[in-house]
């Protein structure tokens, strides 16, 4: 460069490298819930391992799937970020399944692309049941729906904090019955993001817990009329709320429950452990909230229930039945 405004025996010199895309580098999380969206990140970088600013003008810049198989897995679209060296995409998913995408940065020149990269586009979370009625000492299992394939779909279960006294939840989602009351329990799927290094919520569902007392005791049965040598269930439920107040509430509370059956006539009808056929009786055993009728001979049958708490609560005004 020689200045001919000013007399000078030396010129200036300057190197100047001329540079283009030598790779590319998408950087994406591999897994993102049915409808919700996720960032990648685009990078080009030249021969000298510099992250190159992308001239719309002469680079354009896309993320495709790498095959036209499942294409329609994920919606892909441009974020516009002013004065950014790299490159940001929205993935939206769109329909549950597994596909690999590419980042392409295109020249008149030359084509570069990016190593593929794996996306999981998968179900919500879903637990159940949605309500759960607990008894004080009962335990219940929630059962965890959908989120990603194992092993990235490990659930982290807990309470809102004013419902941590009302019920416990573990590691493996078993819920137990504390104090009466009602609360949340929230089920999350976490992940790490892979553009910010922050842990993140991946998936989560909640459940509603609550914590009752029985009112009283009835007999559900499924008809009230039989053939002889036929067997129907016969079960016992919350007089208040028989639906939700079933064995499932109480059949595992502790204090254990006692539950005794009888019937007024031994000759038209008997009962029998449900695992009767197995050569497993009921005779002295807790929390036997379920039995079965077996008619003998044509005649009426009176079947009566007694339920009674084995020991107190030591928890002032706590009680598993009404006191």
């Amino acid at each position: 460069v020689k200045d001919l405004c000013l007399r000078s025996k030396q010129a200036a010199m300057a190197e100047i490298s001329v540079v283009g895309v030598h790779r590319v580098e998408l950087v994406v999380d591999d897994k993102v819930q049915k409808g919700n969206s996720i960032t990648a990140k685009v990078r080009l970088v030249d021969q000298n391992g510099s992250i190159l600013r992308a001239n719309s003008k002469l680079i354009d810049v896309t993320v495709v799937p790498s095959q036209k198989i499942n294409e329609n897995i994920l919606t892909i679209s441009k974020i516009h970020k002013a004065n950014s060296e790299e490159i940001f995409f929205n993935l939206k998913g769109k329909e549950v399944g597994t596909i690999a995408i590419n980042a392409i940065a295109s020249t008149n020149v030359t084509k570069v692309k990016s190593t593929s990269k794996s996306v999981q586009v998968f179900p919500p979370i879903r637990l159940d049941p949605r309500n759960i009625t607990l008894l004080i000492g009962a335990k219940f299992q929630i059962l965890a729906n959908g989120g990603p394939n194992q092993p990235d779909s490990q659930v982290e279960y807990s309470i809102e904090n004013k419902g941590t006294k009302i019920a416990n939840a573990n590691s493996i989602g078993v819920i137990t019955g504390m104090t009466l009351g009602s609360t949340i329990i929230t089920g999350r799927i976490m992940g790490l993001d892979k553009i910010t290094n922050e842990k993140i919520v991946v998936s989560e569902d909640t459940v509603n817990v609550n914590v009752v007392k029985l009112d009283g005791i009835k007999i559900s049965s499924p008809i009230v009329k039989m053939k002889v040598n036929t067997e129907i269930p016969l079960a016992a439920t919350g007089s208040s709320d028989p639906f939700n107040q079933n064995a499932f509430a109480f059949g595992s509370a502790f204090p254990r429950l006692k539950f005794h059956w009888s019937i007024n006539n031994a000759e038209v009808a008997e009962l029998r452990s449900v695992f009767h056929a197995n050569g497993v009786s009921n005779d002295g055993a807790f929390n036997t909230a379920s039995i079965r009728l077996k008619a003998k001979k044509p005649g009426r049958v009176l079947v009566k229930l007694k339920a009674r708490i084995t020991s107190p609560l030591d928890a002032n005004n706590q009680f598993q039945f009404l006191k």
